[in-house]
């Protein structure tokens, strides 16, 4: 699972669609995710 949490969300999100994975979740602000 992968999850851009640097930067600006839109920048986040594109990074997201650009890694084409089912893998890579933008989390919502505040959203704390147990690696």
């Amino acid at each position: 699972m992968t999850y851009p949490v640097h930067g600006e969300r839109e920048a986040s999100t594109a990074l997201a669609e650009r890694l084409r994975s089912e893998y890579a979740v933008v989390p919502r602000d505040g959203e704390r995710v147990l690696v």
